[in-house]
Protein backbone atom coordinates (compact mmCIF):
# COMPACT_ATOMS: atom_id res chain seq x y z
CA UNK A 1 0.00 0.00 0.00
CA UNK A 2 1.31 3.39 -0.85
CA UNK A 3 2.36 5.56 2.03
CA UNK A 4 -0.29 8.57 0.49
CA UNK A 5 -3.06 5.99 1.02
CA UNK A 6 -2.50 4.70 4.26
CA UNK A 7 -2.18 9.11 5.62
CA UNK A 8 -3.31 11.72 3.35
CA UNK A 9 -6.91 13.21 4.65
CA UNK A 10 -6.16 12.22 8.98
CA UNK A 11 -5.61 14.56 11.22
CA UNK A 12 -2.26 14.79 13.45
CA UNK A 13 -2.69 14.19 16.98
CA UNK A 14 0.79 13.49 18.05
CA UNK A 15 4.18 13.71 16.95
CA UNK A 16 7.54 11.94 18.41
CA UNK A 17 10.69 12.54 17.78
CA UNK A 18 13.35 9.93 19.01
CA UNK A 19 17.51 10.64 18.74
CA UNK A 20 18.12 10.30 14.81
CA UNK A 21 16.57 7.10 13.95
CA UNK A 22 13.18 7.26 14.58
CA UNK A 23 9.87 9.30 13.75
CA UNK A 24 6.31 8.62 14.80
CA UNK A 25 3.00 10.21 14.15
CA UNK A 26 -0.16 9.96 15.61
CA UNK A 27 -3.50 10.42 14.32
CA UNK A 28 -7.14 10.79 15.54
CA UNK A 29 -8.34 7.81 14.36
CA UNK A 30 -6.07 5.72 16.25
CA UNK A 31 -3.45 4.86 13.34
CA UNK A 32 0.02 5.44 13.85
CA UNK A 33 2.93 5.86 11.54
CA UNK A 34 6.54 4.95 12.41
CA UNK A 35 9.28 5.77 10.33
CA UNK A 36 12.88 4.16 11.22
CA UNK A 37 16.25 4.99 9.58
CA UNK A 38 17.23 1.35 9.58
CA UNK A 39 21.25 1.76 8.63
CA UNK A 40 24.02 4.80 8.57
CA UNK A 41 23.55 4.53 4.38
CA UNK A 42 19.83 6.61 5.36
CA UNK A 43 17.54 3.34 4.02
CA UNK A 44 14.08 4.01 5.62
CA UNK A 45 11.81 1.92 7.19
CA UNK A 46 8.09 2.79 6.70
CA UNK A 47 5.35 1.42 8.63
CA UNK A 48 1.67 2.45 9.90
CA UNK A 49 0.07 0.39 12.16
CA UNK A 50 -4.60 1.89 11.19
CA UNK A 51 -6.82 2.24 14.07
CA UNK A 52 -7.11 -1.02 16.45
CA UNK A 53 -6.11 -3.35 14.14
CA UNK A 54 -2.91 -5.25 14.54
CA UNK A 55 -1.64 -5.85 11.55
CA UNK A 56 1.48 -3.29 10.62
CA UNK A 57 1.27 -2.13 7.15
CA UNK A 58 4.79 -1.81 5.47
CA UNK A 59 4.23 1.49 3.06
CA UNK A 60 5.74 0.90 -0.40
CA UNK A 61 7.70 3.58 -1.96
CA UNK A 62 6.26 5.41 -5.03
CA UNK A 63 8.37 4.22 -7.15
CA UNK A 64 8.73 0.57 -6.29
CA UNK A 65 7.80 -0.15 -9.98
CA UNK A 66 11.36 1.44 -10.94
CA UNK A 67 13.16 -0.33 -8.84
Amino acid sequence: MKLKELVVGKTIESVDYLDHAFVGIGFTDGSYLRIDQRSQSGSLHVNCLLGTETVVRLAEPDDADEL
